[in-house]
């Protein structure tokens, strides 16, 4: 969890959610997109399935630059 690079970053982890706070530029959305296709590619969780996820941001924008990578990164990484 080390990923993000600013002073004011926030990570906190509980067993089944994850909660981010940092500054702009610090890499939340590849934080988060690491995490996610992380979820997605393991084999030692049950129902690691992209409909599973529930992430909220503050923007629409947020939300699609995110689903973007993610399904970028997993076809980079599957096909």
């Amino acid at each position: 969890m080390g990923e993000l690079k600013a002073f004011s970053e926030e990570v906190k982890s509980f067993p089944n959610f994850t909660i981010v706070k940092a500054s702009a530029g610090s890499g939340k959305t590849y934080f988060l997109t690491k995490t996610f296709v992380e979820f997605l590619l393991s084999e030692k969780i049950i129902h690691n399935e992209l409909k599973n996820i529930l992430a909220i941001t503050f923007s629409n924008n947020a939300a699609i630059e995110i689903k973007e990578k993610i399904l970028n990164w997993l076809k980079k990484t599957l096909f």
